[in-house]
């Protein structure tokens, strides 16, 4: 009778590759980012993802998937496998397969940051687009997953889904240590059950969620520092819409831009700003006009490298009170152009108290200047008008150069996505759930997913 011969760990990872592959991954038409993908003939991996010899693109996140999939079935047979290569990170978040679309909203833009990271670090993604995929990959590519990055109704999808975590009745499940919430706000609707560490942020709020953070280095570097003599004696205002203008958040309906004082008499304010009005539910007065003295370059958004070049050649952008936490003011000061950011709450009895601080960009609050200009919505009309010109006139008479803050360069960065990767999760769950147990926390139920 012929003996049974267990199969080796590296025919046990290239089966469940294979298996993987061979299942069904979605199929959605839309044109990403394109990827250049490496022919390798004559291997297993080539068979299941056939591809032409040369000058193929990938033009899809599912093709992004089938890439990472040849390349790490590919790397497992021959034994070739860079160090991080089979470390597996599934992102389970519309910001991800939206910045492989090309999209550029400031969740996508910290999602290619990400993605750029892993990359340089050689870990292995795959994406998945609600958590029916999350759990199908999961289940194919098990250990090999060291985390998850998910929407955060996609973590409360999965929690709640007994095909999907991990528990006494599904093995095969994904442990809740291992998935995080993607936040891009500093306080989630949809809380993570372990707390704040599994919630990653794209600012440092300082608030106990794990920084991740992001750098616009991919995007602003390429642009050229415009000397501050050769720029126009001009103002940049953050507004994209016409709408903010006429919401509760706007910071200055009591300025005059179209009469500056003075010192400042040949200054001038411009934007690229459309009109948004027509939209409904919005609150806006019949007939909406962009305050007086404020230039509309464009009625439609300007295309990125257009909006660089505007902002490059002025000397300030100008927060109004929205977008809150956009990456323009990282853009600018990476041009050489400050920011200022207006305060709209603070400690009345301490208003250097920064902590106490909300701000249009709370990711700039412990930022000083020349970089970025913290002007309080003094309720003292005449004093929050004097501080805003003032402020203003501080800002355009000195000169920066290019400028990133340290905790959001690249380097930084890396560094910080090698940490998350790599830390050891499951140790702090279970020393977290201990002390819940300890102290009879009813959160001690999360045991059962590990």
């Amino acid at each position: 009778m012929r003996s049974f011969k267990c199969p080796s760990p590296r025919q046990t990872l290239i089966a469940g590759l294979v298996a993987l592959a061979l299942c069904s991954l979605i199929t959605l038409d839309k044109p990403l980012a394109s990827i250049r993908l490496q022919r390798r003939p004559h291997s297993r991996a080539s068979w299941l993802f056939p591809m032409p010899a040369t000058g193929f693109r990938a033009n899809s996140w599912q093709d992004v998937n089938s890439a990472h999939m040849r390349t790490l079935i590919d790397c497992t047979e021959r034994g070739t496998c860079s160090a991080n290569q089979t470390k597996v990170v599934i992102f389970a978040s519309w910001d991800f397969t939206y910045a492989i679309e090309g999209h550029v909203s400031g969740e996508n833009i910290w999602a290619n940051s990400v993605m750029d990271a892993l990359d340089e670090l050689g870990y292995t993604y795959f994406f998945a687009y609600n958590h029916h995929q999350l759990a199908d990959r999961y289940r194919m590519l098990g250990d090999l997953v060291r985390i998850v990055i998910a929407q955060s109704p996609l973590v409360h999808d999965c929690i709640r889904d007994p095909n999907c975590i991990k528990s006494p009745m599904n093995l095969l499940g994904v442990p809740l240590w291992k998935i995080f919430g993607f936040e891009f706000w500093e306080n989630s609707y949809m809380p993570h059950p372990l707390g704040k560490p599994w919630t990653l942020s794209p600012a440092n709020y300082r608030n106990g969620n794990f920084f991740l953070g992001y750098t616009v280095n991919r995007t602003c570097n390429n642009q050229a520092v415009v000397p501050h003599t050769l720029r126009e004696h001009r103002v940049f205002v953050l507004a994209k819409r016409l709408s903010y203008f006429f919401e509760n958040s706007y910071q200055w309906p009591n300025i005059d831009y179209a009469h500056p004082p003075h010192a400042l008499h040949d200054l001038t304010f411009v934007g690229s700003i459309w009109n948004d009005t027509a939209e409904e539910e919005k609150n806006v007065p019949p007939s909406p006009q962009i305050p007086a003295g404020i230039l509309n370059l464009n009625e439609a958004n300007l295309d990125a490298d257009e909006f660089y070049r505007e902002v490059a050649f002025s000397k300030l952008l100008l927060g109004i009170g929205s977008p809150p936490l956009s990456p323009s003011p990282y853009d600018a000061l990476c041009l050489g152009v400050p920011f200022l950011n207006p305060v709209m709450r603070w400690d009345k009895n301490n208003p250097e108290n920064r902590t106490a601080w909300w701000t249009q960009h709370d990711g700039f609050k412990y930022e000083q200047e020349p970089y970025v200009y913290h002007v309080l919505k003094d309720p003292n009309t005449t004093m929050r008008t004097q501080r805003f010109w003032e402020a203003i006139e501080r800002a355009v008479s000195t000169p920066i150069e290019r400028y990133i803050p340290e905790d959001m360069t690249h380097l930084a960065l890396v560094s910080r996505v090698s940490a998350l990767v790599d830390t050891d999760w499951r140790s702090r769950a279970e020393k977290l759930v201990e002390a819940w147990r300890g102290s009879g926390d009813v959160s001690a139920r999360f045991a059962l997913y590990f």
